[in-house]
């Protein structure tokens, strides 16, 4: 699993890069940040929600 960050419409995004396909987090979970920024600020919080998110 990669973080990444993207634009779409606009706005960016925050998603994860999971065998080739990129997958929004907050499409995945509401509570996860929606930028890198509050993500990394919120590191201790929400880090495992991604790994349990993990789509396959």
């Amino acid at each position: 699993m990669k973080l990444v960050t993207y634009v779409r419409e606009d706005v960016d995004q925050l998603a994860m890069l999971v065998n080739g396909q990129l997958y929004n987090l907050q499409d995945l979970h509401p509570e996860l940040p929606t930028t890198m920024h509050m993500f990394l600020q919120m590191w201790e919080e929400v880090i495992d929600l991604p790994k349990r998110s993990t789509p396959g």
